[in-house]
This record gives C-alpha cells, structure tokens and sequence, in this order.
C-alpha cells in the first residue's frame, strides 16, 4: 500500500503526495514495493537481503498546479535559455500544502536524497525518455530542517524546469510527443551507501536487464546482462568504463581480453557524493559530484569485493589487494568466487519482474557491502550486503520485421558494411546522407573537436529533415573521451543508424546500459558495432567506397557524403546481426518481405 502523506504514519516506505499520476519512476517504484511485498521469493538467497530505498512520490498534478499558480512566459520556454528557464522556476515557490507535507516527512528521510523526475512519458514502454531530465542529488544533512526543506524545494523545482531545457527540446524532435505533453512528477528517493568522510557513495550500482543485444559466445539473449561499477551509478548511465556480465553466467566475463587489456578497460575512477559542499543550482546537477581515484575508493573500503591486482610482471590478475600494482575492477570476489549470491539474486530479480510486466525490463540498482570482508568483535550483529532496487521499467520495445536475405552471402561488392554485433531490427530505405568519421587513432584531445563538428552537421540535416548514417570510431555518447566521441543525444538525434568502428587498437565496448543506449532502443535506430567482437573477419567497413563518395561538407574530422541513391539497411533483429548495402540500379533491387517500423524515406 502507498500511504498518503495527509495520513502520514512513521515507518511507511513508499509515500505520495499531490494528485494526478505517480509518473513513469513512480509507477516502478510502487511495482517493486508491491512485488517484494507479496512474494516471498527474496528469501532463497542466504547472504544477502533484497529490498527498496524509503522513496516519496509527487504525483503530476502538482506540476500542473505550480504552471497554473506560476504561468511561464512563452518566449522564454523557447528562447533555447537553459538557466533563465531554471532561474524563473526558482524564483517562484512551490504551493504551500506540498511543502507543508514535504516538511512532515523529511525528518525520516536520513540521510542523502535523490531528486528524480517520473514524468508521464518518461519510461514508458514504447518511448521512454531516460536520462532526458535532471537528476539532482542532496546531502541532506544540514542541522536546520528548514534549509534541507529548502534545498528539496529547490531541487524539485530545477527538476520541473529542466523538461524545458535544450536537451529535452532536443529529444522531443525526435520523438512523436510534444513539450506541451508532458507531465512531471517527481520521486525523492534515499540514496544508497555510507559516508567516508567527506563523500558518500554506494559500494557498486548498475543497470541489469533482462534481454542481452551483445551475448558472449555461450550465452543466449534472454539470460539478460549487468553494467555495474563501484561508486554512484553515473558512471554507468553516462557510458563511462563498467563492468559488463550476465546474471546467469557470472563466471563467463571478460575471458577473451588478457589482464593488460583488462587493466586498460578498468574503471579508474569513481563517482560520488560531497558531503560539504552546497549545492549550486546555476553550476548544474552534477555540481556537488566528485570523482575519486580507486586508491582513495580503497582507502574507504570500498574496493574490497570489487577490485583485483594487475601485475605488470607477469601479466596476470590477482585476486589479493595485499598486493601491490594497479587496481583493475572485476568483481572476482563476487562472480567468480561467490562471496555473496549477487549475481543470482539479480537473476531472479530480472526475471520476476519480466514475468510480471509481461516483457523485457531494466532496473536500476544499489549495492551496499553491510559488514561482508570486515571483521566483528564478538557478539556484534552482522549486516548482510544488501541489493537495493531503485527504479524498474520495461525494456524499450523493438519492431520485428525480418529482413529475409542470407547476410552470409552477400558479396562484398554490394557492402557499405556487415555486423555481427547489431541492435535493431526491420529494413530501412532511403539514406542519402552519411556522416563519417573516418580517423581511427583519436585520442582525448582530439574527440571534442570530433563532437563540435558532427553537432554542426546533425543540426543542418535535422532542419532539413534529412535522417542520416553516422560512422565513426569508439563509443558514441561517452562521457569519457579518451573511450570515444562525447556527444550529447541532442548531438546526433537525427541519426537513423549508428556504427561504431574500432577506436585505433582499444577494446570499447558498446554503449549498452547507458540512457544514451537506452535511447538508441525506444527510437528503434539502427545500432552497429564493426570489428570490435571475436567476429572481426566476418565484420567489415568498405572504406574506399565511403572515400569515393561526394563529399558534400568537410570539416578537419568530419565528412558529410550525399549520395544520389540511398543505402539500404537490414537489421536481423533475432540473430543480432546487420548489414548497410550499396545503392543499387533502380530496377535490381534486392527482395525483402517487411517494411521498416518507421517506414520509408
């Protein structure tokens, strides 16, 4: 049950204020209460406990009634003016009864608090916008109740203002809704994890999902797969190194990588939450957010069932932090030596919640350790590493139309490029612009540059009305750019089909996991990686075609080719594999049985 913050009673854990909807957060919320509830299926796992964050709901009709109190200019919700938006929105208060119910509750909320969006549109089964929204976090732990309720208020209202923000116009352009559609709810939510010292973060996070689009030779799509790294799960939803596994062979990870590449992929950084500084509302939502290097991770104990040894010696991984060298992020304690039933517990979970939301779903999670590695003086109370659900939501629905040719046989005259490691499926007609890349050896410096300039070209064929096939090399809305192009989605929202090539001789992989990914999914965009996977030789990327091709914008990185005819694209959803076919003489087409779910250009 969901109790009423108007009857409000101590110890509930999922409380609602406001009318209209919970929103789409809310809604998985309030499903993962209920399922851990009524079921007693969290109890198999001896090791550790399953449960939900305390989390209070502020239902969408709140969001309407600030509107109705508060209008907003017209002119300055389009004036493309992010922080004359938010300052417009905190300048004008939040109705009185919403803060009196906020104030009533937030002596039980300990602790840090996540300030999340659950708008109506927003994870949604068809077209859910994942990461569109700001997220802000608070260290709720001033001595005056009045100034935390005051940075809550803030922060609810910097959420609302966001729906209006560049990114989000960006998003919606793309997307069948309008702005005017939407509907903001908000959840508050009690971030997971324990101080150490001046910074507050998790132990790990990740993002699990039921259906895996990259399995691992000895896996099948529906074993499902995990994205997780230690600290605050950014690291994961901005496309920054994660350790990628599934659930149901935990043991089969990176085994085609050897220890020096692993040490090389390995998450170097963690992200997490100042407890000391004050939130500045105009520095953005990450403006009270750290990273730490993995030594001071180590020093607050944090590393203790997720990191291992890289001896440059040797070559080798060691699963000892006694000893010295490089820390390298693997979760052996867990996965491979089974120190607690993580992996299985998240198993269990995906496909729970698979069964009862009829269809592939996503969850965001938390992991605190407890006292698991430490030892207790006798008698103490032992607390057992906990796996904390934060949100839950389906998987973005795919169109299956199948593309009927034999990819095996098609001959590499007829190739723009062929993919075993594809997402996506159906047959799309009528691309007549490609935006490449065609360096391979850029490095950190070098990948901004890259963004501005495909930025520049997405904007010119988004107003034109002009979808396009971007290639270029590494991982595409990373915010790491030594891993490969930091773009923004409102970067490259025009796309229609992404390739991601090799970044020089660097093992990245794909951007799954991420809302940049996720995004990928609900607009049905086709989705390639080249030459990256053990299928290399089957891959391939016709480079002197691309070179040959009119050129019709060129900048240092980038070039815009415009092609007379267009390319054609069958993405072979079921097996995971694509390919992008040449232009071919208007009466020698090849046979196809379905039409893409976006129809033709």
């Amino acid at each position: 049950r969901i109790a009423d913050l108007s009857a409000y009673a101590e110890g509930s854990e999922l409380m609602r204020v406001g009318q209209g909807s919970l929103g789409g957060k809310g809604r998985g919320v309030a499903f993962l209460h209920a399922l851990l509830a009524r079921s007693e299926w969290t109890k198999d796992f001896d090791g550790i406990e399953i449960d939900v964050p305390r989390t209070v709901v502020i239902g969408t009709g709140e969001f309407g009634r600030f509107l109705a109190e508060h209008p907003p200019p017209g002119a300055l919700l389009d004036s493309g003016k992010d922080e004359a938006i938010l300052q417009w929105f905190l300048a004008h208060p939040l109705p009185e009864d919403l803060c009196r119910s906020l104030r009533s509750v937030l002596p039980s909320l300990d602790g840090p608090l996540a300030v999340r969006s659950s708008s109506l549109l927003e994870d949604s089964r068809f077209q859910p916008f994942a990461g569109v929204y700001d997220t802000w976090m608070l260290a709720n732990n001033d001595a005056d109740l009045e100034e935390r309720l005051d940075q809550l208020c803030r922060a609810i209202r910097a959420v609302w203002a966001s729906t209006w923000f560049n990114a989000s116009r960006a998003y919606f352009r793309s997307a069948p809704q309008s702005v005017e559609e939407e509907r903001m709810g908000i959840v508050i939510q009690q971030v997971v994890g324990r101080r150490h010292g001046v910074r507050f973060y998790p132990d790990m996070a990740g993002v699990g999902q039921s259906r895996n689009f990259y399995p691992l030779p000895g896996q099948a799509p529906e074993d499902g797969v995990v994205l997780m790294a230690v600290g605050l799960g950014h690291s994961v939803v901005s496309g920054g190194p994660v350790f990628r596994f599934s659930p149901r062979h935990p043991k089969n990870t990176q085994t085609w990588l050897t220890a020096h590449e692993q040490a090389a992929a390995s998450q170097s950084k963690v992200r997490v939450l100042s407890m000391t500084r004050r939130v500045d509302f105009s520095g953005g939502c990450e403006c009270n957010l750290d990273w730490i290097d993995l030594a001071d991770a180590e020093a607050d104990g944090t590393l203790r069932a997720a990191a291992s040894v890289y001896e440059t010696a040797n070559d080798m991984i060691r699963d000892d932090l006694s000893r010295p060298g490089p820390r390298v992020i693997t979760f052996n304690n867990i996965l491979k030596w089974d120190a607690f039933p993580l992996a299985q517990a998240l198993d269990a979970t995906l496909n729970r919640l698979k069964r009862a939301m009829a269809g592939d779903v996503e969850i965001e999670f938390a992991v605190d350790l407890g006292d698991w590695g430490k030892r207790l003086r006798r008698g103490e109370p032992r607390q057992l590493p906990r796996l904390v659900l934060l949100q839950a939501r389906h998987m973005a629905s795919q169109y299956h139309g199948e593309s009927v040719i034999d990819l095996d046989h098609v001959g590499p005259e007829q190739l723009v490029c062929r993919s075993a490691t594809s997402l996506g499926d159906g047959l799309l007609e009528g691309l007549r612009d490609i935006v490449w890349v065609p360096a391979q050896d850029l490095n950190g410096q070098t990948t901004p540059e890259v963004a501005r300039e495909v930025s520049a070209i997405n904007r010119r064929l988004l107003d034109a009305g002009r979808p396009f096939v971007l290639i270029g090399p590494g991982r595409w809305g990373t915010s790491d750019s030594a891993l490969g192009i930091p773009v923004a989605w409102g970067d490259i929202n025009g796309t229609r089909v992404i390739i991601e090539t090799p970044f020089g001789t660097r093992v990245v992989d794909p951007s799954q996991g991420t809302h940049f990914f996720h995004n990928i999914t609900s607009l049905g965009i086709g989705y390639l990686t080249v030459g990256a996977t053990q299928s290399a030789d089957w891959d391939t990327l016709d480079r002197d075609w691309l070179e040959s091709q009119p050129v019709a914008w060129a900048g240092t990185w980038v070039k815009h080719l415009e092609l007379e005819r267009g390319v054609v694209v069958h993405l072979q959803g079921k097996k995971g594999r694509a390919a992008v076919l040449k232009p071919a003489p208007p009466d020698d087409e090849l046979p196809r049985d379905s039409q893409p779910p976006w129809g033709n250009e």
